[in-house]
């Protein structure tokens, strides 16, 4: 692992929130989950491919720090997009994928 610490495949926050539909095909939708550590809005389309991006990021990182509360990952695309194909050669939709993650996760604060 050449002293690199990992992050894991995916938090327990998206898991207990259920930030994903767990469909290839998601719905447009706007939902607001009230915890005990308070309240979170996920609003978007959001589905398995966003779920799985998410956790191929989390597991290819680079490099990551937190900085003003918030998750920084340096990532290498190449390698995401390798691991986004599942034995095909590439994975073309990464850029329109990880569009809406960030847009409908920058909301969990």
């Amino acid at each position: 692992m050449s002293g690199i610490k990992r992050l894991p495949t995916t938090t327990a926050t998206p898991v207990r929130l259920c930030a994903f539909q767990a469909t290839r095909r998601p719905k447009q939708l706007i939902k607001t989950i009230q915890t005990a550590f308070g309240c979170v809005t996920v609003d978007g389309r959001l589905g398995q491919a966003h779920a799985d991006l998410m956790e191929c990021v989390m597991f290819h990182s680079e490099q990551h720090r937190i900085k003003d509360g918030r998750l920084e990952v340096v990532i290498d695309p190449y390698r995401i997009r390798r691991a986004m194909g599942g034995g095909r050669s590439t994975y073309s939709a990464e850029g329109n994928l990880g569009k809406r993650v960030v847009a409908g996760l920058a909301l969990y604060q």
